[in-house]
Formats: C-alpha cells, sequence, structure tokens
C-alpha cells in the first residue's frame, strides 16, 4: 500500500483552514506535525497566501521543497497557484503527478480530498477555455453531505456558464446564488464565499462600495489574487481596468478596450479569443477579415491585453515594403555600410524589441520578403546592414489581411512543383504555420447588433462639441443600409450625414437626412476595394441596385407605389427586382 505523511492525511484540514483564513486551526494543525513538515506547510501556506502573477519566488520555494518532499498536497498546491500565471504546463505535469499518486493512495486518502484535486483539474480545464470537459466533470461532483464540495461545485458552474456566454448568465447568476447560500451557511466571510459574492457582482447592481467592501473582506484573507480574478470578471481583466483600459458592460453586452469596442454576441467571443490569445501565449498571430472590419483593433487589443503592453506596438504596412529598402528599414544597418549611411541606424526589429510588430497586409509581402521575414522569426536573430554581428530579439509578430491565404499557399505550392513559376500572389506555407494563432474578424453584417452601437460612438467622436441623435428611422435606415467597407464604410458614411446635418442646422439626424447624405459619399459600389474588386460586373451592379431599392423604401416607408415614381420605375419593373434582389418588405 502507497504511504501517506501528515500532510497527506490532513489535506482537506488544511485546505478547508486556508479557504476561511482559520490561523488557529493551521497552528492545530501544525502541532500534530514534524518539523519537516511544519517547514513544508509554512513554505505551502505561504506560497498560497502570496500573489505569484506579481511575484513568483513562493511558488518557485514550493516547487523546489516538492523536489525533495513528496507530499500529493504540495503537488496539488503547485497546480492551482501555477493557474494564476497561466502556466498551463506546470498547471497539467502537477495535476497529472497527484492523480497518479491519488490512485496509489486512494484507499487511505479522505475521499473529500480526491474530491477537491478533481475541483483542481477542473480549474484547469476553465483557465484553457475546455469547458466541453470542465463543465462534466463537475457535474459529475459527488457532493453528498458534503457543504464545502457541494458549494465549490456551484461556485465553478458559475463560473463556467458565466464564460459560455450571454445565454448561460442567468444560470450563472443562479449558480453563484446557491454557492453563496451554501458557504454563508457552512463557513461565513471565508475565502469562496467572498468570491461567489464579487462573481456575483458582475451580474447585480452592486455599488462600487459594497464591492469594495466585499473585495476588503477577502484581501484580509491574503488572498489578493483571487480577489483580482473575481474582480476582474467584474470589469474584464484586472489590472487593465486599474490602468482604465477595459470596461464592460453586461447591460448591452459589450467590452472595450482603450478606443476599441467589442459589442454584441459575435464580438464577445472574438473578445474572450483575443483574452486567451494576449494572455496565454506568445505565439505569433494571423487576424483575417475583409477589408474595414477592424483587424487593426483586433492587433492593437492583443497588445493591450498582453504582458507586453508596456513595451512598443510597431505598425507596418506590408504593401508599402520594397526589397531593395527591405534589410535597411527593418534590420538597420552600421555607418559606412552604403553611401548616405553616414551613421549607425537602428531598424524596425531593434526599435520593437520586447514589444510587437503589426503586419497589416501581409498578404502583400513579396516572396523575397516572406523568405528573409521567416528566417527572422525562425531564429529569433538577425544582423545590421554591413555588420557580422548577431542582434538577438524577442518579439511577437502580428500578421493581418483579406486575402484568401489559403489560396495563396496552395498557388506557392503549385509555384513550387512548375518550372515557370509566377511567384505573384503567392504565401509560403511555413511562414503561414509561423502565424499559427488565428482569428477572423466577422464582417459587419454578421454583427448587425453593434451597428447602432457603433453610429453613436462614431457621431461623438466625429463632432464631439455637438450632439446628434438617431432617430428610430435612422436607426432602420443604417440596420438596413449595406457596407461593402465594413465598418470603414459605417464610419465614413457617417462623417458625411454629419456634414449634411450642419449645413441643414438639424442635430436630429432621420431617415430622409440619411437618404439625402448618401449622395455625398461616393457610391458604395465604389469601393473598390478587397470586398467588391472581387465581384463581377454583374455583382457589383445588383449590390448598388440593392442598396438604392432598400433607401428608397425606407424613405417612402415600405410603400412600393411612391418607391416606384421616385425611382420612374413601373410598379410591375419595381416588384420584379425586389423579387430578384431578395428585398425583404
Amino acid at each position: 500500500m502507497f504511504s501517506i505523511n501528515n500532510l497527506d492525511r490532513l489535506a482537506m484540514v488544511i485546505i478547508e483552514s486556508l479557504h476561511q483564513g482559520d490561523e488557529a486551526r493551521l497552528e492545530k494543525v501544525s502541532s500534530q506535525l514534524t518539523p519537516i513538515e511544519k517547514d513544508t506547510l509554512k513554505t505551502l501556506t505561504n506560497c498560497w497566501r502570496s500573489d505569484v502573477s506579481e511575484n513568483n519566488e513562493k511558488l518557485n520555494d514550493l516547487i523546489a521543497l516538492c523536489d525533495k518532499k513528496e507530499a500529493i498536497l504540495v503537488d496539488l498546491v503547485i497546480a492551482e497557484k501555477s493557474l494564476e500565471v497561466a502556466d498551463i504546463k506546470t498547471h497539467n505535469d502537477y495535476i497529472l503527478k497527484t492523480f497518479l499518486a491519488i490512485e496509489k493512495a486512494q484507499d487511505t486518502l479522505e475521499k473529500r480530498f480526491i474530491d477537491f484535486s478533481t475541483i483542481v483539474k477542473i480549474k484547469g480545464f476553465i483557465a484553457q477555455n475546455s469547458l466541453d470537459k470542465a463543465l462534466p466533470e463537475t457535474e459529475t461532483l459527488n457532493t453528498s453531505n458534503d457543504k464545502f464540495i457541494e458549494g465549490y461545485k456551484f461556485f465553478l458552474l458559475g463560473l463556467i456558464y458565466k464564460l459560455k456566454g450571454s445565454r448561460y448568465l442567468i444560470k450563472a447568476e443562479n449558480s453563484f446564488k446557491e454557492a453563496i447560500k451554501i458557504f454563508e451557511l457552512y463557513c461565513p466571510n471565508s475565502y469562496l464565499s467572498n468570491l461567489s459574492k464579487l462573481h456575483l457582482a458582475f451580474f447585480l447592481n452592486t455599488s462600487p462600495i459594497e464591492l469594495s467592501q466585499i473585495a476588503d473582506q477577502f484581501k484580509k484573507l491574503g488572498c489578493a489574487k483571487e480577489t483580482n480574478l473575481a474582480l476582474a470578471q467584474y470589469h474584464r481583466l484586472t489590472k487593465l481596468n486599474k490602468e482604465g483600459l477595459v470596461r464592460e458592460n453586461l447591460a448591452d453586452n459589450s467590452s472595450s478596450v482603450g478606443k476599441y469596442h467589442f459589442i454584441g454576441e459575435a464580438m464577445q467571443d472574438c473578445f474572450r479569443r483575443l483574452t486567451i490569445i494576449a494572455r496565454l501565449s506568445n505565439g505569433h498571430v494571423l487576424i483575417l477579415g475583409q477589408e474595414g472590419t477592424g483587424k487593426e483593433a483586433f492587433a492593437h487589443t492583443i497588445h493591450q491585453l498582453s504582458d507586453r503592453r508596456d513595451k512598443p506596438f510597431i505598425v507596418t504596412n506590408c504593401a508599402s515594403l520594397k526589397n531593395e529598402l527591405f534589410e535597411a528599414e527593418w534590420f538597420g544597418y552600421e555607418k559606412g555600410a552604403f553611401t548616405g549611411a553616414d551613421k549607425v541606424k537602428k531598424g524596425i526589429l531593434e526599435e520593437a524589441n520586447g514589444g510587437m510588430v503589426f503586419l497589416d497586409e501581409i498578404g502583400e509581402l513579396t516572396p523575397q520578403i516572406q523568405a528573409k521575414l521567416l528566417t527572422v522569426i525562425q531564429d529569433g536573430v538577425f544582423r545590421r546592414v554591413g555588420s557580422n554581428s548577431e542582434i538577438s530579439i524577442n518579439i511577437r509578430f502580428i500578421g493581418a489581411t483579406n486575402q484568401n491565404i489559403s489560396n495563396m499557399i496552395e498557388k506557392d505550392k503549385l509555384n513550387r512543383e512548375s518550372q515557370k513559376p509566377t511567384l505573384e500572389g503567392t504565401f509560403r506555407s511555413d511562414l503561414a504555420s509561423r502565424l499559427f494563432l488565428k482569428i477572423t474578424v466577422p464582417p459587419l453584417n454578421k454583427r448587425k447588433d453593434e451597428i447602432i452601437y457603433l453610429a453613436d460612438i462614431f457621431l461623438s467622436e466625429s463632432s464631439p462639441n455637438e450632439t446628434f441623435i438617431l432617430d428610430n428611422s435612422a436607426k432602420q435606415y443604417l440596420l438596413n443600409r449595406e457596407y461593402p467597407s465594413n465598418v470603414r464604410s459605417l464610419k465614413n458614411f457617417l462623417e458625411c450625414a454629419i456634414t449634411y446635418a450642419k449645413q441643414n442646422n438639424k442635430l436630429l439626424i432621420n431617415s430622409d437626412l440619411l437618404l439625402q447624405a448618401e449622395s455625398l459619399i461616393s457610391i458604395e459600389i465604389d469601393s473598390i476595394e478587397a470586398s467588391s474588386a472581387n465581384l463581377t460586373f454583374q455583382e457589383q451592379t445588383s449590390r448598388f441596385q440593392s442598396n438604392l431599392i432598400k433607401q428608397t423604401l425606407l424613405r417612402c416607408g415600405n410603400n412600393v407605389v411612391m418607391a416606384a415614381k421616385i425611382l420612374g420605375l413601373a410598379k410591375t419593373t419595381l416588384y420584379d427586382h425586389i423579387k430578384r434582389l431578395g428585398i425583404e418588405t
């Protein structure tokens, strides 16, 4: 039989004492331990109470101790605290080690300790956003006659449902309320009771004073990091919120990072993925999406949410990069490297070291530059022009394109097999594989719940000294309108609407004003940029006709007869166009 020590035998007493901040109970436990076990408990307690995200020295001390002293409880605490620094590998290593030991010693371990080990494993699934694994594990937790495990089960369900999105928020709220009810009866003012209250504050109209009081109570338990994690759910990411960078409004299902806004369910899903990409990885990123959808906003958001946010963020337009100038611009050069190099100059890579480089329109890179960029990403070193010395860099690259990268990669493969390759419009598969974290920005027609919110923001930003208001007819007009260049089209159109409103001394914007403002903007089939560039003449003509008919119908309150007169068409002809174009009336 696998023998266990006193720490493992008393593991649940220790765990509950730490959760409840019960010093007297911990002292009583300590009196039952050997001197070596007492030292281990002290190191474990110091690690538990420390904010390892700010300083992981206490966690490293516990890991070093674990190498010398075998204790399942120590392995488990390391697995849990590793999640605070998003060290998923260490968590997975130690949770595996924990369960291998449990398998050998389960006959001598308290069943509650095995259940709590499962809870830590579930928290790992949640940290990795593996909610499909976390939910069934949580639902099957055995809570018979154990209020601590039962309360924790409801707390975990609250977390899982909250992360699953807006459709599950009622379930999340009810789960947190149930957890609080159990903890208040079982262990009032404990770590978990206050943590559940903080998470519940995300759903309720909790005043800042009440929230502060709950947080202060919780911090007295020495669990600053867990408090931060809970507050992060209230304001979406604690540290960034402290700096005023991140705000979340549950009422309208929106978040913002600085000046970038994420509204509606589709963009909230993107925001959650951006958060994971930014905080849990240092991998290079490829952002895909149509023109004007906000790919650069996604890149800035990754930078702001990451631990590199205080480091440089350099934007480069790849379409403007020339083969002959690339090395001088990116690698820099030594004095005398070429005619006109009268002093040493740092390149983009040195300027960006430690931070991020955003490669806008990465699909426009020439094959020669793609090869050089691949080498830099692979090796992490480069040489200035005119130098033999290598310079090491630590840069996270984010590429963005509205092109079909998969087609470009296939074309590149065909080129490599061809005796007479056509190198234009290709992309190296080995470079694409380096940008392995991919996210697609949805087009505006897939996020219509964002249009009015963005419109209000653009109106206030474009004219901060005047308050323009959209009436219901204007809102409906904007929702029905097409935006070939997505958010960019919406912003450009509203700027024209403001110009027209100012010319007519109007602050209330209605559909008539918007229809008249259309004359100030080039026809949106104009966007012979990206999204329209790939359309045939017939498709672009149909788009224009659809826009014109929709706008006229809107102006006429969907009166087809009146719209036909304005357009100079017979009523039957207009009906034919409406049917052919699939326009709803």
